[in-house]
């Protein structure tokens, strides 16, 4: 059974017993004014046995209201748990997202990474200037006066006519 089960049982018992102490109470409003009448009448020992009654009644409500309390007190502690209960498997949840972003992103992944990273940088800076420029195959022996040129843009008629490809 869950746990909100045992909440709506607590609390529809803690409802009971409170329209028991109505009840109780009222019977005791009665039996006060039911005494009053029998001492006026003269009934001295009727009026005792109902104050009597009155007062195993007023015990009775005084029960009730420490088990009212009783079913406060556990009432409070299921919600408390609940509480706690979902702030564990949420904490839970965390940790296993965070277990597996650690084996994904492991320090061996993250060294070779940075290697990689190394030699690629190291590459770039050993590619001369020369090997980066275009090679067209119509101007053959003029390709290393490229660099003089400040833009490829200024040979419009070069760009469009010719092939490009990049040297190996």
């Amino acid at each position: 059974m869950t746990n909100s089960f045992f909440q709506l049982e607590l609390k529809l018992v803690r409802d009971e017993i409170e329209r028991y102490k109505k009840r109780i109470m009222a019977m005791m409003d009665v039996e006060t004014e039911t005494a009053r009448k029998l001492a006026q009448e003269g009934r001295r020992e009727r009026a005792l046995i109902v104050l009597k009654k009155k007062k195993l009644q007023s015990k009775a409500i005084e029960d009730s209201d420490s088990k009212l309390t009783q079913i406060e007190e556990l009432v409070h502690g299921l919600e408390t748990a609940a509480q706690n209960k979902m702030m564990f498997d949420a904490i839970k949840i965390g940790r296993d997202a965070l277990v597996n972003l650690q084996k994904e992103v492991n320090s061996e992944g993250v060294e070779c990474l940075m290697l990689d990273t190394r030699e690629a940088l190291e590459q770039q800076r050993c590619v001369s200037p020369r090997k980066l420029f275009i090679h067209l195959p119509s101007l053959g022996n003029l390709a290393h006066r490229l660099p003089a040129w400040s833009a490829a843009s200024r040979v419009p008629s070069l760009r469009n006519s010719a092939k490009w490809t990049r040297t190996p």
